[in-house]
């Protein structure tokens, strides 16, 4: 749970609601607030689990969107890169460690597997953009970069910067 992340997903969903003018109906808030923070009660919101996480951006894929519809997903919180063996690489190098960015749910671990891998959000980002072509996504975290692919899809665009001198420090 992270307050500042709260408060600005309360901020998004004032802005949508009260001068974009989206109805409350349309909004689906997932939230995990500190116990002490009070958040805004316009929208009932659910704990943003993996499962809670999943199941939202799984309904967008559905015949709920139209392709008139416009979708707008906010995350604000954690997110992660975690070391990932990749069996395909071995031929090559022997022993292949790739990297993998995440979003980490309140019930997340940053050590995995409980984590929304970026290949994950891309493929229910994609069911979304089959239903309609108006698809907005802001992600307000660490390591966000890797949800997204060049329209080529060559796979040769930077995916993060690694602020790390070699040794392992930052």
């Amino acid at each position: 749970p992270l307050k500042g992340c709260v408060q600005d997903i309360d901020s998004v969903q004032r802005l949508l609601v009260e001068r974009v003018g989206v109805p409350a109906s349309a909004i689906t808030r997932l939230v995990s607030p500190q116990p002490t923070y009070v958040p805004d009660p316009v929208v009932t919101a659910r704990p943003a689990t993996l499962e809670n996480i999943v199941a939202a951006l799984t309904a967008l894929g559905t015949d709920r969107v139209g392709p008139n519809d416009r979708v707008f997903v906010y995350y604000s919180g954690h997110g992660t890169r975690l070391e990932v063996a990749d069996a395909s690489l071995s031929a090559f190098r022997g022993t292949a460690t790739r990297y993998r960015e995440a979003l980490v749910p309140v019930d997340g671990s940053l050590q995995g597997p409980t984590v929304l891998f970026d290949h994950e959000l891309n493929a229910l980002l994609a069911n979304i953009t089959r239903r309609t072509r108006s698809v907005t996504v802001v992600l307000d975290c660490c390591h966000s970069s890797g949800a997204t692919r060049s329209l080529d899809q060559s796979g040769t665009n930077t995916r993060f910067i690694d602020l790390t001198d070699g040794a392992g420090a930052a």
